[in-house]
């Protein structure tokens, strides 16, 4: 079951938003003609000496045209953490995380801002937001 905490942040983002964001969700998990590449690494401290775990990086794309559609980002250390970070028209639309010991959570985003959190933005946001830049400048730089 997925946690979700919903509250219309701005007047641009509706029911009707969401329910076309999870619509174009299903359709991209379900789209079984895109490309895919697959990285995968170890995760290290900061300075870069001990090994905490290792990442699994997939890409899911539009061959012809290389439009990004999806990253999927598993990080497994003590706990796994599956990140799905989903495009359309190269604008990050949804983000969805799980961890083994939580219940996953669905994040909303118009204009680069999580529009279904109640309480505000938080730290965590912040660095999932930061992640699927980076991730899709990286697709970008290498396709």
């Amino acid at each position: 079951m997925f946690s979700f905490v919903y509250s219309c942040n701005t007047a641009k983002f509706n029911e009707t938003k969401k329910n076309e964001t999870d619509a174009y969700v299903l359709k991209i998990n379900n789209n079984k003609t895109l490309e895919e590449s697959f990285v995968e690494g170890v995760l290290t401290d900061v300075s870069g000496n001990l090994d905490q775990g290792h990442f699994e990086y997939n890409a899911f794309f539009e061959n012809k045209t290389n439009e990004l559609y999806r990253i999927k980002n598993t990080e497994i250390t003590n706990n796994t953490v599956t990140e799905n970070f989903y495009f359309n028209n190269n604008k990050l639309v949804f983000i969805t995380t799980k961890t083994e010991n939580a219940s996953p959570i669905k994040m909303y985003i118009l204009n680069g801002k999580v529009v279904n959190n109640k309480t505000g933005h938080s730290q965590y946001e912040e660095v999932l937001l930061n992640k699927a830049r980076l991730f899709q400048k990286e697709f970008i730089k290498t396709h």
